[in-house]
Parts: structure tokens; C-alpha cells; sequence
């Protein structure tokens, strides 16, 4: 990740697990640590196993990888709630924090990219990163989480 920000995520019908704090503040420290964090994408549970059985200490998805998996082009061509699904399989099927690509953030205004962050969020997910030049639109969609009260830390990337 380019750049990676500190956000207190918890927003009204955004809750996430005592498990999923603990591996986002994993995740932070791996950020901190001396070592430099390395992260190999995955495109499906399979590969996400793999990666861990490897010993690397946490997983980033690859939305180019997912959606070709599953027989589509990249862009954002497959359906949110396929690529929901696809994350949900890897945050279950390893015990790693996953930290994800959303592409362009899965909506059309800032309320349906909002709106997708917190499905994406729902996931499990500790980590969102977007690489596809939509830097603008997704920080002021993601603004609204930094003011949350509560103190969950998630680290999100934005590659513009």
C-alpha cells in the first residue's frame, strides 16, 4: 500500500468482532514493525491458504485475480456481492488479517461507495485498498468513518 490511514471504524450498522480488532491491530503493527510487511494476493480461499501455510503474516487480495477466477474481466465487471462472497470465503478459511482490493469502491455517487465499505467491512476484512485512480471519491467516502466515537483501527490504502 501507497499510503495507509488510521480510521476509527464503527458507524452505526458497521459491527465488527472482537476478532476482528485484535487482527486489525495485528495488522497495524505489521505496518509499524521494522520488517517490512510483505503481502502476496490471493484470489480465492485456496490461494489464500496457501499464502498463510507459507508463513506470510497476512493476505492482500487481488480483484483482478478474483474476477478472473470466476471467468470475468477486471474494472469492477463482477458484481458486488460476488466479490463479497469471494472475501468472505478468505477471511473465514484463514486465520491471517485480510486486507482487500475494491477496485473503484463498488458505487456510482459517495452514499453506494459508503454503503459498500461497510458490507466490505462486514466481511471481516481489517484492510481496503484501492488501486484503480479513485483516490478522491473513495478518502471522501471513507471520511465518515474517521469520525466514529468508537475505537476500532482498520488500515485503508489508497493508491491514486
Amino acid at each position: 500500500m501507497s499510503d495507509v490511514w488510521i480510521l476509527n471504524v464503527i458507524k452505526d450498522d458497521v459491527m465488527v468482532s472482537m476478532m476482528q480488532k485484535e487482527k486489525a491491530e495485528l495488522f497495524l503493527k505489521f505496518h509499524q514493525d521494522k520488517e517490512i510487511l510483505v503481502l502476496l494476493n490471493s484470489w480465492d480461499t485456496g490461494s489464500s491458504k496457501l499464502i498463510e501455510a507459507c508463513g506470510y503474516k497476512a493476505i492482500a487480495t487481488t480483484s483482478m485475480g478474483i474476477a478472473a477466477s470466476l471467468g470475468y474481466p477486471d474494472c469492477e465487471v463482477i458484481q458486488l456481492s460476488e466479490m463479497i462472497g469471494v472475501i468472505t470465503g478468505i477471511v473465514n478459511g484463514v486465520q491471517v488479517p485480510v486486507t482487500v482490493d475494491i477496485e473503484a469502491g463498488y458505487g456510482n455517487d459517495i452514499n453506494e461507495i459508503i454503503d459498500s465499505v461497510k458490507k466490505i467491512i462486514a466481511t471481516g476484512i481489517v484492510g481496503i485498498n484501492s488501486e484503480k485512480g479513485t483516490y478522491n471519491n473513495l478518502l471522501a467516502a471513507l471520511s465518515p468513518f474517521s469520525e466514529a466515537a468508537t475505537a476500532y483501527k482498520m488500515a485503508i490504502g489508497l493508491n491514486p
